[in-house]
């Protein structure tokens, strides 16, 4: 900007031009990755920044090894230390948004800007072509290599879980506050997680393209480039707008940068509904459906129901865009619910039916809810032949320096403290084992050397010291004898405990084994489950078993040729046949369910869950059933359980029981009622214990409608129109409008992991019920467009 000035003075008249300072805008990228365990610290960064610097600064996070990467640009930053940014590509921050921001910014924005840079855009609906033109007012004269470039971001950013679940070191608040992420999981599940300022492409490359602005510039010109760019359909071009920077290819620095709008001309982008409605419910029985919401600016939201909500439930609004939907209905009944966010400007709706019918089944609180204040890192459960419960819990406490154990009682519907809390800096709590013998006494392994039992409520040693076993685990057999399993000088062993004296069976392993888990066939005889082949931290699984004098490795090596951590479980029938349950590195940590037949392990099923897992326990009940329970990541990090008949995969009760973030610690049976103990992020990582209860014993149909099919996924949803379904062994798919009228249907040829494309671009706004005819039932998923 220039203003002529002019003076007059003693009968002369001065006139001169003067040059307005330009706007300095800072450019930070930040290099980060949804693997990336402190990256969270970058994504409140923005935040700080947006608060702080909402004209002085534009943020853009980088993606790196991540389904969000876009290669060109992420090497383009050479950033190898996530989270880092490059500060105007001139100096590199460690990102502290509460210490560091100010000084990152000063230094840059006390530099004078040779010229402003604006950035607009113009979207073509039809061919998805993006037209960025960046302009730069020069306010110096400039003789060298010098560049406008442009880069594609995306906010709003969602997708399916494991891709988009995003590793979270500050779960718990153990490494400090950070912006609301030490009171969510690790990870935080895609379900839940969205990202914002992504950066989808340098159009231009990196520096953009030579030649974009001339040799010399002259103080008062302006010049502008042009770049095209194709948006992909899975991308939302709602959330899609544009940076431009000025660089000097001299020096690499970026001298000025702008951004525009989004693409579709709003300068506000409104909120999206990311949370999945809860469809079911029954009288008498909790339901809850977790309100997750998201906007781009942060803007204030308000939750809302605009329909009656059904006899029973409320709406809570908890602040920033999250609430819940939750009560005990009353009623019977179909309930047509309409919720509503806001954030002043827009209003979303999400619709969807709540059907409220009979209870069937449902997983009861047993004791109390967080019934100690122990950061749960490492737990069990079991019961005795005598119906006594017994939970064990250990942490690490960072402020004392000692890692803790406890032993609990089921008493009286409360769980009470055995013996003492035990506490040392000489073992680990992650190594902390728990049995209960028949008769009901509890003996722990502490982590160290010793194993202890329960002796008038004091802890007694048992046996000779086991200073030098790594890798330990403990386990009772039905006739009685207490099994002893760990790594001795590199190698798995077994020990019995033979008239108070620990009495070696020989070797199990000739390698390390590690995450064991044992159960014990008809004739009492010890069937070990381990990893082993760690290459460089992950394992494959494995099983030998006791003969009655030595241990055989079965089917003569590992289950699969797929990587797998510590999420695998075991299960033994009465007629001892013998079930796995992992998940595989290699399949995006879905699990599959293995048998033995014939010295072989046969796959039962590639995907019994639908979607990854976390922790994962496997036993059997009374009728030879095989129980699995997990952690499951599309019901947000909540514990779910199935139950395998020989046929079918059923839930027992509602999937993800328990409440978001929840990591599943251990499983025990009451006949053919599963009781489980979990820990929740929202109560504290404290643990707590729920058992199965089956409101109508003896109705084989009480848990029919159950059945599994958790092989369809969509997204993105919200759509603007095309959205990616996502299918296994699914035959045909409709989708109606809440008129009932029919919008669109098609054939899906039969594949395994295959998906397809559909487009309603042409449909208008509005919810839509998505039918897709799948292996075992039909499923319905609520589909909304919003162009």
């Amino acid at each position: 900007m220039k203003k002529l000035i002019c003076l007059f003075a003693f009968g002369l008249s001065i006139c001169t031009v003067l040059t307005a300072q330009v706007q300095k805008v800072v450019l930070v990228e930040e290099g980060t990755g949804a693997w990336c365990q402190w990256c969270p610290r970058g994504d409140i960064y923005g935040r700080e920044l947006a608060e702080n610097y909402p004209d002085e600064a534009v943020f853009v996070a980088v993606h790196g090894g991540d389904a969000m990467e876009d290669m060109e640009y992420y090497t383009g930053t050479a950033l190898s230390s996530l989270p880092s940014a490059r500060i105007d590509r001139a100096s590199v921050s460690t990102l502290d948004p509460f210490n560091g921001i100010h000084s990152d910014m000063s230094s840059r924005l006390s530099m004078v800007a040779p010229a402003s840079v604006g950035v607009s855009t113009n979207w073509d609906a039809s061919s998805r072509n993006l037209t960025i033109t960046i302009t730069a007012d020069f306010a110096v004269s400039l003789s060298g290599d010098y560049r406008l470039a442009a880069i594609v971001v995306e906010d709003g950013v969602t997708g399916p879980p494991p891709e988009y679940d995003q590793s979270n070191s500050y779960s718990g608040g153990a490494n400090g506050p950070m912006g609301g992420y030490e009171n969510l999981p690790s990870p935080v599940s895609g379900n839940r997680m969205v990202y914002n300022h992504v950066g989808r492409s340098v159009p231009g490359g990196y520096n953009g393209e030579a030649g974009s602005l001339p040799a010399t510039i002259n103080s008062g010109d302006q010049h502008s480039y042009m770049y095209t760019y194709v948006v992909p359909a899975e991308y939302n071009e709602e959330y899609i707008y544009a940076v431009g920077a000025l660089v000097d290819m001299a020096s690499g620095e970026i001298l000025n940068a702008g951004k525009s709008i989004y693409a579709l001309g709003n300068t506000n982008a409104k909120p999206f509904w990311h949370s999945e409605p809860r469809t079911v419910g029954y009288t008498g029985s909790q339901y809850k459906y977790q309100l997750i919401t998201h906007d781009p600016q942060h803007d204030d939201l308000t939750l809302s129901a605009v329909t009656s909500l059904p006899p029973g439930l409320s709406l809570t609004d908890e602040g920033k865009g999250v609430g819940s939907l939750a009560g005990i209905p009353t009623a019977l009944g179909t309930y047509q619910v309409t919720l509503n966010v806001s954030d002043g400007v827009h209003d979303v709706e999400q619709s969807f039916t709540i059907e409220i019918e009979e209870p069937k089944e449902d997983w009861e609180q047993v004791g109390q809810v967080g019934f100690n204040n122990m950061e749960v890192s490492n737990g069990s459960l079991d019961m005795a032949d005598s119906g006594d419960v017994f939970a064990m819990t250990a942490d690490y406490v960072s402020s004392t320096g000692m890692s803790v154990y406890g032993v609990y009682q089921l008493n009286n519907d409360s769980w009470e403290l055995v013996g003492t809390e035990e506490s040392s800096q000489g073992f680990s709590y992650s190594r902390v084992r728990m049995s209960v013998s028949p008769d009901g006494v509890p003996y722990v392994y502490d982590g160290a050397s010793s194993v202890k039992k329960l002796e008038n409520n004091a802890w007694i040693q048992v046996g000779s010291s086991l200073s030098n076993y790594d890798y330990c685990t403990l386990a009772f057999a039905p006739d009685g004898k207490l099994w002893f399993f760990g790594v001795l000088n590199g190698s798995g062993q077994a020990l019995v405990l033979d008239n108070g004296t620990w009495v070696n069976q020989g070797m199990i392993h000739n390698d390390i084994m590690v995450f064991t888990t044992v159960k014990f066939d008809s004739n009492a005889y010890p069937v070990v489950l381990y990893a082993t082949n760690f290459s460089p931290s992950l394992g494959y699984s494995q099983v030998s078993r006791w003969n009655g004098t030595s241990f055989d490795l079965v089917s003569g090596g590992y289950i699969h040729d797929s990587q797998v951590a510590w999420n695998h479980g075991l299960a033994i029938t009465s007629t001892d046949e013998i079930y796995v349950g992992m998940s595989l590195i290699d399949d995006n940590d879905n699990m599959w369910l293995f048998k033995l037949e014939n010295n072989s392990w046969n796959v039962i099923d590639s995907n019994i869950t639908g979607g990854a897992i976390g922790e994962c326990h496997l036993d059997t009940d009374d009728e030879d059933n095989v129980i699995i329970a997990y952690t499951d990541v599309l019901e947000s990090e909540a514990v779910s359980v199935l139950k395998y008949d020989g046929t079918d995969f059923v839930y027992m009760g509602i999937p993800g029981f328990t409440g978001e973030g929840s990591s599943l610690e251990g499983l025990t049976m009451e006949g053919s009622n599963p009781w489980v103990l979990y820990k929740e992020a929202t109560m504290g990582e404290n643990p707590s214990v729920k058992k199965y209860v089956d409101l109508r014993p003896g109705d084989p149909s009480s848990t029919a409608d159950n059945v599994v099919d958790r092989t369809i996924q969509v997204f993105p949803n919200p759509t603007t129109g095309v959205f990616t379904l996502k299918y296994e062994y699914a035959k045909s798919f409709e989708v109606i409008d809440l008129m009932g009228r029919m919008v669109q249907n098609g054939q899906i040829m039969e594949s395994d992991n295959s998906q397809i494309e559909v487009n309603m671009s042409t449909s208008a706004n509005g919810v839509y019920l998505l039918t897709v005819h799948g292996k075992n039932k039909t499923e319905v998923i609520q589909l909304v467009v919003q162009h």
